[in-house]
C-alpha cells in the first residue's frame, strides 16, 4: 500500500514538475517573442493607418512565474506639422492597455472555458483609464470600455471574445446611447487568416432642437468576417453585415423614414495570376412616413485585377497617401518624388489592365408591388496603346467595350412617384395619383422625342452599347468621340467642366475676346477680373509666401472679402483660388437658411465659420486647364453672389 501511494505521489509529482517548468518556460518564452510580436504588429498598422506613425510600445513588463502583468502605449504622430503646430495625435500616456497573461501549458483561463489541452497563455487585455480617456470611462460607468480574452495557442493561433462597454454621452444637447457590442473570433497565423463576428445591439443619436435631423436609430447589427492573406498580399474570403433597421427622423413637420434588413456581402477571391470581387448591397424594405417604398438591390463585380500589379498599386497608393498628408500638414512638397509617385502610379495602372480586367454592375435593382426597374453595366478594359498619351486619351484608349442597358416599369414609376407626393407633400392618393400619370407620360414622351428612351409595352428602356469601334444608343449610331469625352473629359479640361450647367463661359467656349486655356491663376489675371467687376483689392503674400488678396467690400454687405491662392509655382502662379467673403454674425445661428441657400445654389457655398461668422466661398481649380472665360464667367459669378447672400441674411435678421 505504502508503496502504490509513492508510486501515486512519484507521479503527481513529477506531473507537477512538469506543468511547473512548462509555466516558467512559457513565460519565458512570451517575453523573448514579445519584441518581434510587436515589431510585426506596428508594421500592420502603419499599413492600415498609413501617413501616421502609429506604434505600440511597451510601457511596463512584470514577469511572474504563473502570470505576467504587461502594459502597452499607442502612439500616433502625423507625418509633418505646419510651423508652431504640435504634430502629435496621440501622445504617450494617452492610450494605453493593460494585459494579464497567464503562463501555460495549462492557463487556468482556458481551462475555464473547457479548453483542455496545452495552450501558450490566456490573455485577457483591456483599455486603461487615462487622463485623456476619462470622459469616456465616465461615458462606460467606470468599466473598460474595451475588453478582451485571447486564448493563445503554441503555434501562434488564437481564439477569443471581446467586448465593447455600453455607453451614453450627452453634449450640447445631443445625446448618444451605444448598447455596446460583443465580439469572438479566431486568427490563423500561418495563412493570416480571421474567422470572427461582431453583434452591436444598438446605437442612437439625438437632438430634439436641430432643425434637420432629430434622431438616428440602428438595431441589430451583426458583422461576419472569414478573410485570409492571399499571395498578392490582399485579403480574401469573405465579409458581410446585416443592420436590422434604421430609423432616421427629422422635426416634427418633417416625415421621418427607415431601412429595413440592410445588407452588405464582399467576396473576395484570386487565382494563380488574377484577382476578383463581388460586393452586394440591398435593402428590405424603405418606408418614407408609413409609406412602403419597396426593396433594392445592387451587385457590383470586378474580374481579372492582374495580382502583382495590383499589390504594386496597394503600395504606391500608400506612399500617395503619405506624400499628400505631409503636404496637408505643412510639409514641403518634394517635386520630383511627387511627379516619381505619379509615374508609378500611370504604371501600376497600366500593368493592372494587362489581365483585361472587367467591371459589371448587374444589377441595380428597385421592387415595388407594381413591378421592377433595374440597371445593367459592364465595362472591359485594356492596356492603352500609347503610354505617354494625355491623361483623358489613356482612359479612351483603356475602354476596350462598354454596354449599359436600363429597363423602367411605368406603372412602378408612376405609383413610386403617388407615394412620394402622398408621403412627403400630403397630397390625396387619387390626386397623387393623377400628377404621377401626367408627370410620368410628359417626361417619357420627352425623353422618347430626343432618343434618350424608347417605350417597350410597360416598360421605358435604354440600350448604349460600345464595342471599341463603334457606338449605339438604343440601336442609333452615335458619335464615338462624344461618349468616350463624357467619360475621360475633353482633351485641355479636367473632364468636370463640360455641359454640367456652368456659369455662363465657364467651359472656355464662349468665344469670348479671349478663349486661350489656363493651367495656372495669378494675382493679375484673378485681379483684373476683380477690377473688372467694379471692386478694388490689395495684393499680398502670407507668411507661407503663398499670395492672397484682400478686396474692398465697398457696398456688397460684407465685412471682408479675401481671395487665397494654393499648389503654387513660384514662376508659374497656382493652381487653385478660393475667392471667400465674410459677414456680420446673426444670432441664433441661420443653420436652416444656410441649408437652404446651398441647396438652390451650386457654385458659391455657404457655412458658419469658427468665429459663428456666415461665410461664401468659390473654389477655381485650373488643374488640366480652364478656359479664361470660364474663369472671368466663376469670378463674375461670385461678386454677383456676394450682395445676393448678403441680402439673404438680411431679410433673417429682420424676421428675428
Amino acid at each position: 500500500m505504502k508503496k502504490g501511494v509513492a508510486i501515486i505521489a512519484g507521479v503527481v509529482v513529477v506531473a507537477a514538475g512538469a506543468w511547473l517548468g512548462g509555466t516558467w518556460y512559457t513565460g519565458k518564452r512570451l517575453e523573448s517573442e514579445e519584441a518581434a510580436q510587436i515589431q510585426e504588429l506596428n508594421a500592420k498598422l502603419a499599413e492600415a493607418v498609413p501617413g501616421y506613425q502609429a506604434k505600440l510600445q511597451r510601457v511596463s513588463y512584470d514577469r511572474g512565474f504563473f502570470t505576467t502583468r504587461a502594459r502597452y502605449g499607442l502612439t500616433m504622430q502625423a507625418p509633418q506639422a505646419a510651423p508652431g503646430e504640435d504634430p502629435i495625435v496621440l501622445k504617450p500616456g494617452m492610450v494605453e492597455i493593460d494585459t494579464l497573461i497567464q503562463h501555460g501549458p495549462f492557463p487556468g483561463g482556458a481551462l475555464a472555458r473547457g479548453d483542455l489541452l496545452p495552450r501558450a497563455a490566456f490573455v485577457h487585455a483591456e483599455l486603461v483609464q487615462t487622463e485623456a480617456l476619462k470622459p469616456l470611462f465616465a461615458a462606460t460607468q467606470g468599466k473598460a470600455p474595451l475588453w478582451s480574452d485571447s486564448v493563445v495557442h503554441y503555434n501562434g493561433d488564437s481564439t477569443g471574445t471581446g467586448g465593447l462597454a455600453a455607453a451614453r454621452v450627452e453634449h450640447q444637447g445631443t445625446t448618444l446611447v451605444f448598447g455596446g457590442a460583443a465580439m469572438e473570433g479566431e486568427y490563423r497565423r500561418a495563412e493570416e487568416g480571421i474567422k470572427g463576428t461582431m453583434r452591436i445591439d444598438s446605437l442612437s443619436i439625438e437632438n430634439p432642437t436641430d432643425e434637420e435631423l432629430n434622431k438616428i436609430a440602428i438595431n441589430g447589427v451583426d458583422m461576419h468576417v472569414d478573410t485570409r492573406l492571399g499571395k498578392f498580399g490582399v485579403s480574401v474570403g469573405d465579409t458581410s453585415m446585416k443592420v436590422k433597421r434604421l430609423d432616421i427622423q427629422g422635426p416634427a413637420d418633417q416625415v421621418s423614414a427607415a431601412l429595413d434588413d440592410l445588407a452588405y456581402t464582399l467576396k473576395i477571391g484570386e487565382n494563380d495570376t488574377t484577382i476578383n470581387g463581388e460586393a452586394v448591397y440591398s435593402v428590405g424594405k424603405l418606408s418614407v412616413g408609413s409609406t412602403d417604398m419597396g426593396n433594392g438591390q445592387i451587385t457590383i463585380k470586378l474580374a481579372n485585377l492582374e495580382g502583382n500589379a495590383t499589390r504594386k498599386l496597394a503600395r504606391t497608393y500608400t506612399d500617395l497617401v503619405n506624400a499628400m498628408m505631409a503636404q496637408s500638414t505643412g510639409g514641403e512638397t518634394d517635386d520630383a518624388a511627387a511627379a516619381e509617385l505619379m509615374k508609378r502610379s500611370v504604371s501600376d495602372v497600366r500593368d493592372l489592365l494587362v489581365a483585361g480586367p472587367t467591371l459589371t454592375v448587374d444589377p441595380v435593382l428597385w421592387k415595388t408591388d407594381k413591378g421592377e426597374s433595374r440597371l445593367t453595366y459592364t465595362l472591359a478594359l485594356q492596356p492603352p496603346k500609347d503610354a505617354d498619351a494625355p491623361v483623358q486619351e489613356l482612359v479612351r484608349q483603356a475602354i476596350k467595350s462598354m454596354q449599359a442597358h436600363v429597363v423602367v416599369s411605368k406603372p412602378m414609376a408612376q405609383d413610386l412617384l403617388a407615394r412620394v407626393l402622398v408621403a412627403t407633400q400630403g397630397v390625396a392618393p387619387d390626386e397623387a395619383a393623377t400628377r404621377a400619370a401626367d408627370e410620368i407620360q410628359t417626361s417619357t414622351g420627352m425623353a422618347e422625342m430626343m432618343g434618350i428612351v424608347r417605350s417597350d409595352g410597360d416598360n421605358m428602356r435604354i440600350d448604349l452599347v460600345y464595342d471599341g469601334a463603334k457606338a449605339t444608343l438604343n440601336g442609333q449610331e452615335i458619335p464615338v468621340d462624344s461618349l468616350l469625352s463624357s467619360i475621360a473629359g475633353p482633351e485641355g479640361m479636367d473632364g468636370d467642366d463640360a455641359d454640367l450647367g456652368m456659369p455662363e463661359s465657364a467651359s472656355g467656349e464662349s468665344g469670348g475676346a479671349d478663349s486661350s486655356t489656363l493651367h495656372m491663376l495669378t494675382n493679375d489675371t484673378i485681379g483684373d477680373l476683380i477690377t473688372a467687376a467694379g471692386y478694388e483689392y490689395e495684393a499680398r503674400t502670407d507668411e507661407y509666401g503663398e499670395p492672397e488678396m484682400e478686396v474692398k467690400p465697398a457696398d456688397s454687405g460684407a465685412t471682408g472679402i479675401n481671395v487665397f491662392f494654393t499648389s503654387c509655382d513660384v514662376d508659374d502662379g497656382c493652381e487653385n483660388a478660393m475667392l471667400r467673403a465674410v459677414y456680420e454674425p446673426i444670432k441664433p445661428e441661420p443653420l436652416k437658411l444656410i441649408n437652404d441657400w446651398n441647396r438652390g445654389n451650386r457654385w458659391a457655398r455657404a457655412y458658419i465659420d469658427e468665429d459663428n461668422r456666415p461665410t461664401l466661398e468659390m473654389d477655381i481649380n485650373a488643374y488640366g486647364g480652364i478656359g479664361r472665360d470660364g474663369v472671368e464667367a466663376f469670378v463674375q459669378t461670385f461678386f454677383d453672389t456676394v450682395p445676393q447672400f448678403a441680402e439673404t441674411l438680411n431679410t433673417a435678421r429682420k424676421s428675428k
